[in-house]
């Protein structure tokens, strides 16, 4: 029975000396020990036509970066002025449009005094016209919203941004209200901080 024993410890301590000696580092997108990894909170205000008017939608972003260049949060939108259109069949008041969803930021030469992103946004939400002629109708709409954004450090943590995109916008089946009208230029100035 010694005997097993003593073999069972010299393969045992055989096999781990092989697999250190053999073991690779880890590849990997991130590495730990060089990600300096933190949390963020980005507030904004979206200028955008909606029916051919200015309209101003609030919201923000949370989440988490990594090594100040790549952001991930969620985040979430809302209509926060009125859209008269086509002879008041068309009413939108505030929070009648929002969407929330994920937030993906890639930041380049963060460390520089003005530098630059590329941003997208992927999520879901609703609009509801309180004037048709049925009552109110509403819709569930799918947002897809790239940005290309030009950032300048006021702080070492706090970030001033503006931001030009595209907001595509699929499922608004509403009668004075389509997915066209819906999807435009949006416009952004927003602050982010960053801790970590």
């Amino acid at each position: 029975m010694k005997t097993i024993m003593t073999g069972l410890c010299l393969i045992a301590l055989l096999a781990t000396t092989a697999t250190t000696a053999t073991a690779a580092p880890v590849q990997a997108l991130v590495n730990d020990e060089e990600a300096n990894w933190g949390f963020f909170i980005r507030p904004e205000l979206k200028i955008t036509p909606i029916k051919s008017q200015t309209t101003e939608l609030a919201g923000g972003i949370l989440g988490t970066s990594v090594g100040r260049a790549l952001y991930l949060g969620v985040g979430g939108y809302t209509l926060v002025n009125s859209v008269n259109a086509d002879s008041g069949a068309l009413k939108l008041k505030a929070f009648d449009i929002w969407y929330a969803g994920a937030h993906a930021d890639y930041t380049l030469f963060s460390t520089k005094l003005f530098h630059g992103s590329l941003s997208g946004f992927l999520g879901g939400g609703q609009v509801n016209n309180s004037s048709s002629s049925a009552g109110s109708e509403s819709a569930n709409l799918f947002i897809a919203e790239p940005d290309v954004n030009l950032e300048f450090n006021l702080t070492s943590t706090l970030e001033l941004g503006v931001g030009i995109g595209y907001r595509f916008v699929n499922g608004s089946d509403l009668d004075k209200l389509s997915n066209s009208d819906l999807s435009s230029w949006v416009g952004t100035v927003f602050f982010r901080w960053t801790e970590g």
